[in-house]
């Protein structure tokens, strides 16, 4: 049976979801039907933020949960933190590989994939349908937008745009996501329908009024 720690809030897991015996699940927490969590996972556990435990171990206590969302696949040894401002978000059907880190407050969209060893900074946003390689890093407060695809062992330092295809260490745009096996193309903003970049806005719009509300809570 996995590990339940409901001391801070509650840890809910919806009919259909499978969790791992070795798991380790720590309220809030919010897991919804079909979802699976893999050996050794730990979800929930606190951010790696100053002034939050354990860090000082008297530090505030970070409640505003995460949500694994509805066929959801969260492999083993991963981990995703408790969010500071908001849940900690793993949107439905996407897919979280081995021994990746989720930081706090961030987002991963409905079906994207996240290759093993993925790690993401605090308030990191992923739209839908975005794409990893193995090892992929992002700064925090990075925004990645529907359909982008990030070269394996990639340091994103800035902005992905939707449907940009970046590699790197800094990433760099190097063309258009066509798909795995998609023709090469060049990028440009002109081809993106209107909706993603409304939907991309929308997000850097969010993120400039989390980035305000986390300087208010700075002591």
């Amino acid at each position: 049976m996995a590990t339940i720690i409901q001391k801070n809030g509650t840890v809910k897991v919806e009919g259909g979801a499978y969790i791992e015996t070795t798991a380790v699940l720590i309220g809030p927490c919010y897991i919804e039907k079909d979802a699976y969590v893999g050996h050794c996972a730990v979800i929930g556990s606190p951010p790696q933020y100053e002034g939050y435990y354990p860090y000082p171990k008297d530090g505030k206590i970070a409640t505003a949960g995460v949500m694994i969302g509805a066929g959801a696949v969260v492999r083993e040894h991963s981990q995703v933190h408790q969010g500071i401002l908001a849940p900690t978000i793993i949107g439905a059907n996407s897919l979280v590989m081995s021994a990746s880190h989720i930081a706090h407050d961030s987002v991963v969209g409905r079906w994207s994939v996240l290759g093993s060893k993925a790690t993401l900074g605090g308030h990191t946003m992923i739209a839908p349908n975005v794409t990893f390689g193995q090892g992929v890093v992002t700064h925090p407060w990075v925004i990645i937008g529907a359909n982008a695809m990030i070269g394996l062992n990639s340091s994103v330092i800035k902005d992905v745009l939707p449907f940009q295809k970046v590699a790197g260490s800094p990433a760099k745009l190097i063309g258009k996501n066509t798909g795995a096996n998609g023709d090469k193309e060049e990028w440009l903003e002109s081809t993106v329908l209107p909706n993603y970049l409304d939907e991309y806005d929308a997000m850097v719009r969010q993120r400039d009024e989390e980035r305000e509300m986390m300087k208010e809570m700075k002591p």
